[in-house]
């Protein structure tokens, strides 16, 4: 049987990278300080003092996906005042971009409105109590929420921001690419079996209980205790890493898709 795997995009975070996982669109409100402008490439953007961007006129290492990239650079960027889980804006429209402080991503993604800071991490370890580290950049992710139920009927995540609409629970890739867990990213109509496509402008999305794979087609979503209907097998989720190989990075108990 032919293994399918979910499309890594890393605009996941806006958020944060995968399967189905797409970053919120353009805008946002309730931001605190200004920003804009991409410079020079930097290291660590979970530094909260800068990394080597300190003391220029672009003092934060930020992840950033300038010109609609897919992957995510490192570059020093202007930052701003908003602190983690204040609101936050992308004045440019850049995700990266944003007036969150070093050390911080701004995105829409399990937000009701706007935008809010997330702490960027390399681990679970340095995230609060129900948060997962979630990729960005490989390696570093952003703190988010890992508690919503991707075997509701209906989606327990947002669906009145107009950042970043009909969002659904489904896996998402951990930093250190070896396991996943459930976050709040963003959906769409198309059902079980339905065609789809992550990677389109806009993306077709699937809806709850769903993923869009890279056969562009919507597949169940599975685990130990949530089988696949007739003959179909769960498969742990796995992710195309971008370079012809195969990222194996299942969910609690077994958690992928049906093949």
């Amino acid at each position: 049987m032919t293994r399918l795997v979910g499309v890594l995009l890393s605009l996941s975070v806006i958020g944060l990278g995968c399967a189905s996982g797409q970053q919120s669109g353009a805008g946002g409100t309730g931001g605190t300080g200004g920003a804009g402008g991409v410079g020079m490439v930097c290291t660590d953007p979970s530094s909260t003092t800068g990394d080597g961007c300190a003391g220029t006129g672009l003092p934060k290492c930020a992840l950033t996906f300038p010109m609609g990239a897919t992957t995510a650079s490192f570059n020093c960027t202007t930052g701003g005042s908003a602190t983690t889980g204040q609101p936050c804006d992308r004045p440019t429209n850049t995700p990266g971009v944003d007036t969150c402080v070093a050390g911080d991503f701004c995105s829409a993604l399990d937000v009701p409105s706007g935008r809010v800071c997330r702490r960027i991490c390399t681990s679970a370890a340095g995230c609060g109590a129900g948060e997962s580290c979630f990729e960005v950049g490989n390696p570093y992710g952003a703190c988010r929420a890992s508690t919503c139920d991707p075997f509701a009927a209906a989606s327990p995540c947002p669906q009145s921001n107009p950042l970043a609409m009909s969002q659904v629970c489904t896996w998402g890739l951990l930093t250190g690419r070896t396991a996943s867990a459930p976050m709040c990213t963003l959906g769409g109509p198309v059902g079980v079996g339905g065609a789809c496509n992550a990677t389109a402008t806009p993306p077709t999305l699937c809806t709850q209980g769903a993923v869009c794979l890279n056969d562009n087609r919507c597949h169940k979503l599975c685990d130990g205790a949530h089988g696949c209907p007739g003959t179909g097998i769960c498969q742990g989720a796995a992710y195309d890493n971008g370079a012809g190989g195969t990222i194996m990075a299942p969910g609690p108990n077994g958690g992928g898709w049906c093949n």
